[in-house]
Formats: structure tokens, C-alpha cells, sequence
């Protein structure tokens, strides 16, 4: 599916109804008045740039909305780095490292729903290979717990380092016993 079948589809969910309600709920930008109870409720972000990450502009709007200012495209940028790290075995290690150092610098000072999204990427870099993982536990010991407004829900972040640590470990243990 490409880029813009996705946006056409999008378009095709909305109604002319939530057209006109939105803008009064504060939309600003452009939209296309898809229910929030068809694109998945809280994780429509995610859904959008997971349906992102199938096209072949993937890499090309990762790499925009990575520096957005925007809450919610950044967040979706955020999402795409870590498609990338768990699911493309294309990139090399120093393409990931960038956006360790990225994150490292940048993750304090991001907007709410961004924060989540770069914490997400620097566990999933972390859990791509050994050289990765060691680089992100060294990102992750400098960045220090990371203040997530989760909202009325019992999410919590996760601690970067214990999460590729135990992911590491998991692995390690299926691996074994897939052995036997």
C-alpha cells in the first residue's frame, strides 16, 4: 500500500459529519473526519505510522517527522524508528546510533506523547543486535528516568535499560530452549 492509498483510504472513513464537529474540538490542521473508534481509539498514531511503515516513503517521512515539532507527528516518527530497528536488517548499526544520540539529546525537552515514542525507539535499537544494545543501555544510563503523562490509564514508561534487558534475556531463554 502506498503513501497515498493510505491517505485516500483515511479520507474514505471520514464522515462529513466529524468534519464539521472536529474543527469545534480544536482540530487546526487538515483532516478527514475518521471516528476515533475506527482508527483504534488511543493508539492512532501508532496505527497511522504502522500503516506508514508499509509504504516505500516510510524512511523519507520517518526522517521529517522525527524533527517535527509537532506532538503527534513526532510521535509518529518516533514509531517508525523503532519499525525500523526491530524489522528492517537493511540499516547498519550506525544509522541507529544517530538517533541514539538524538534521543539522548533531545528526550527531555520533547512534547508528552513524543518522550513515550523515543523512549519506545531507544528500547527497540537496544534489542537489535549486541553492539546496539550496549550503545542504547549507555544512552539509557545518561537519560535517566523519563516522565510520561500517561493520562487516566495505569500505563506506565517503561525503564529503557530494564525492558532491553529483560527483552534481551527473553529472547536469549527461547533461544535455548528452541535448541533442545
Amino acid at each position: 500500500m502506498s503513501f497515498e492509498e493510505v491517505m485516500e483510504a483515511l479520507k474514505a472513513a471520514g464522515t462529513e459529519q466529524n468534519r464539521k464537529i472536529y474543527p469545534r474540538h480544536g482540530v487546526k490542521n487538515e483532516l478527514y473526519g475518521v471516528s476515533f473508534a475506527d482508527l483504534g481509539n488511543y493508539v492512532i498514531t501508532d496505527y497511522f505510522a504502522d500503516n506508514v511503515f508499509q509504504t516505500p516513503q516510510a524512511r523519507q517521512k520517518m526522517e521529517a517527522w522525527t524533527q517535527a515539532d509537532d506532538e503527534w507527528l513526532g510521535q509518529a516518527g518516533w514509531r517508525l524508528v523503532a519499525k525500523f530497528a526491530l524489522q528492517d536488517p537493511t540499516l547498519p548499526d550506525p544509522y541507529f546510533v544517530s538517533h541514539l544520540v538524538q534521543i539522548e539529546r533531545e528526550i527531555h525537552a520533547r512534547k508528552n506523547r513524543v518522550r513515550d515514542a523515543m523512549n519506545s525507539a531507544l528500547i527497540a535499537i537496544g534489542v537489535r543486535n549486541a553492539m546496539l544494545q550496549e550503545e542504547a543501555l549507555e544512552a539509557a544510563g545518561k537519560i535517566g528516568k523519563v516522565a510520561v503523562d500517561h493520562g487516566q490509564t495505569s500505563c506506565k514508561t517503561p525503564d529503557a535499560a530494564g525492558h532491553i534487558l529483560k527483552t534481551v534475556k527473553h529472547r536469549e531463554e527461547k533461544r535455548v530452549v528452541s535448541q533442545i
